[in-house]
């Protein structure tokens, strides 16, 4: 009793509690980046009008406004002085605007003949101003200032372009150097400068596969000794180029030279037939003494030949190794090397390839024997008869072979002799044999033993 009266209380406290609580009505709220996700759509012409189709399309009336035209904007430069020295500084000022308005916080670029001088930003007013260092030895220099607007900005870019004129001094540069030298000796370059500037000075020396460079303090004169060591024989071209510093524009000098090398004699001994597997006896001489290599089948000779060489004729070169002052030299003999195990393996395959021939020559001949046989069926034929059908059988064998055609025992001697003659070396040692076997074998004629040697040799030229 006392449990029951428990539940019954818990149940009503609970139905209690669910006649007074009343639950919220939802409320929508929209995303805290749905501004950003409008300029967004907005920035960005192909996706605006994707999604007005899909709007369109999906029944939704939602209109998401056009961004309004870029504006144009104006820029003028101004320089406070026409003309400069060269290595000085300038400075530059303008102003920004778009409809007489000022642009400020927007962000210019200066460019001196296309290269990057300074980069500013309008104050409160659109004005911008820097003060750059002209560096361009050019009677008349280009300042140029650039308005380039972020994406999705409200105006368009736009630039302004002042010239000035630049005031320096020319200055020259000679340089001599010998027309010739031996390889590993150094290249003298005596290098002379009008009017002497204190300035660095970078000399090189290349042929497009070959080259390096080093740098001179230069005044008046200088002298550079360029080492070849490092460098291959060959023609070179040497230049000398000495930056602009200060007033005095930069200077420019070529010249010429030849490394030579001297030509070491190399000569190379070797019998016209070697084994492989078996040592050789390879003479070189190298005039001076310098390393060099020797090289069978392109590797390494060290005095025996491999047997993995195949019989045949290789080259032997002995090749020296290029050492300044003496250039790459080589010497070279051809070989004919005997593999004794290659040879063998050949001989076996030639010798079982000959027996499986002349087993099948030999079938085809008894076969072709059959056929002819049919035209004489019953009849006993004497020893020297059967040696004609056996000259005749050859024969047609041999015929067939060339013509492609093979005899047939419908067919006469003569039908299948016509047949095959255009093809055969002797056509009338063809008919000699035919007529023979005809003479023989359609009659009692007992052919001589001349005659039948005739019919083979006949047989054997066909």
């Amino acid at each position: 009793m006392r449990w029951g009266l428990v539940f019954s209380a818990a149940l009503a406290f609970v139905l209690i509690i669910m006649a007074v609580y009343k639950p919220s009505e939802p409320m929508l709220t929209s995303p805290a980046d749905i501004s950003s996700l409008v300029e967004i759509v907005r920035a960005d012409p192909q996706l605006l009008a994707e999604v007005s189709r899909f709007l369109s399309e999906a029944g939704l009336n939602i209109t998401i406004k056009t961004p309004p035209k870029p504006k144009p904007t104006e820029l003028s430069l101004l320089v406070n002085s026409s003309e400069v020295v060269a290595g000085g500084f300038l400075e530059v000022r303008g102003a920004l605007t778009s409809n007489n308005r000022p642009l400020v916080n927007e962000t210019v670029a200066i460019f001196i003949e296309g290269r990057a001088a300074a980069v500013v930003s309008t104050d409160g007013k659109g004005v911008f101003k820097a003060v750059v260092r002209i560096s361009v030895y050019k009677p008349l220099v280009n300042i140029t200032a650039v308005y380039i607007p972020l994406p999705g900005s409200a105006y368009l870019p736009s630039r302004a372009s002042v010239a000035v004129r630049v005031l320096y001094n020319k200055s020259e540069l000679q340089i001599s150097a010998p027309e010739v030298v031996l390889w590993g000796s150094p290249v003298e370059v005596n290098i002379s400068q009008q009017p002497p500037v204190a300035r660095m000075a970078i000399v090189r020396i290349g042929n497009g596969t070959w080259s390096y460079e080093v740098k001179v303090e230069l005044r008046s004169r200088a002298i550079v000794y360029l080492p070849t060591w490092n460098l291959g024989p060959g023609v070179y071209n040497i230049s000398v180029y000495a930056p602009g510093t200060g007033v005095f524009a930069p200077a420019y000098a070529v010249g010429r030279v030849k490394i030579e090398a001297l030509t070491p004699q190399m000569s190379l001994r070797a019998p016209q037939f070697i084994v492989a597997g078996l040592p050789v006896n390879v003479e070189a001489v190298l005039n001076p003494p310098l390393n060099f290599t020797i090289l069978l089948a392109n590797r390494e000779f060290k005095g025996a030949v491999p047997l993995d060489i195949s019989t045949g004729f290789v080259n032997l070169v002995a090749v020296s190794r290029p050492k300044p002052p003496f250039a790459l030299v080589s010497a070279s003999a051809t070989v004919f090397v005997i593999n004794p195990v290659q040879l063998a393996v050949v001989a076996v395959a030639g010798l079982v390839a000959y027996k499986m021939t002349f087993a099948q020559r030999r079938g085809g001949v008894k076969e072709v024997a059959r056929e002819v046989l049919v035209a004489v069926k019953g009849r006993v034929l004497p020893i020297s008869a059967k040696e004609v059908v056996d000259a005749l059988a050859f024969a047609f064998f041999k015929a067939g072979e060339r013509a492609g055609i093979r005899y047939q025992r419908t067919w006469t001697y003569r039908e299948y002799a016509s047949m095959v003659a255009p093809y055969v070396k002797s056509v009338d040692c063809l008919w000699r044999v035919v007529h023979l076997a005809e003479k023989t074998l359609y009659s009692t004629y007992v052919p001589t033993s001349v005659e039948i040697r005739d019919a083979w040799a006949c047989a054997e030229q066909l």
